[in-house]
């Protein structure tokens, strides 16, 4: 799962920002999101992910399926993701989702911001990219996390290599 055109969930046609598609988040998706993000730290390249407004609820077996990803990877996706930037238009709502943005920044080690806009959004993507590329290298991932990242993305893109809209195998269990 190395092109652009085999993600679903993230769309990275602006890498290094890449957006969160909401019209993916569907009950299941979490397999998908699974392949995706481990190819993306297998990339190892920084970048920014912004949700888009109106990101529609998950189901309890895609929120947990999630979690479980996030915590064995929270090493990696630290040294990686500069920062998940939420867009939220209405200030009510975006005072509320900054306050949980900042429980998860610290669980999940990766900034977390909310803002009001798309283009407010594309902004502090660039300053947050562009402060990453000025600061001192992020610190040295051990070669065998990004090794068994790497080969947990080869195994999940092999079967959707000759059809990139295959449906996925629910037997594959996050690592």
């Amino acid at each position: 799962m190395t092109g652009n055109d085999t993600f679903i969930v993230h769309d990275l046609h602006a890498f290094p920002l890449i957006w969160s598609r909401r019209r993916a988040i569907v009950p299941g998706y979490a397999m998908q999101w699974t392949q995706e993000m481990d190819a993306l730290l297998a990339r190892a390249e920084p970048f920014v992910i912004v949700f888009e407004e109106g990101q529609p609820e998950e189901s309890h077996e895609d929120r947990k399926n999630r979690g479980l990803w996030l915590k064995h990877n929270k090493a990696l996706l630290g040294n990686i993701c500069r920062a998940v930037i939420a867009i939220e238009p209405d200030a009510v709502k975006r005072a509320a989702l900054k306050a949980q943005s900042a429980l998860a920044s610290r669980a999940f080690s990766v900034a977390m911001e909310v803002v009001a806009s798309s283009e407010a959004a594309r902004e502090r993507a660039r300053e947050i990219l562009a402060d990453a590329s000025h600061s001192a290298p992020a610190p040295a991932v051990d070669p065998g996390t990004l090794a068994r990242v790497a080969q947990r993305a080869a195994q999940l893109a092999a079967p959707c290599a000759s059809s990139p809209s295959a449906p996925l195998s629910s037997d594959t269990s996050i690592p």
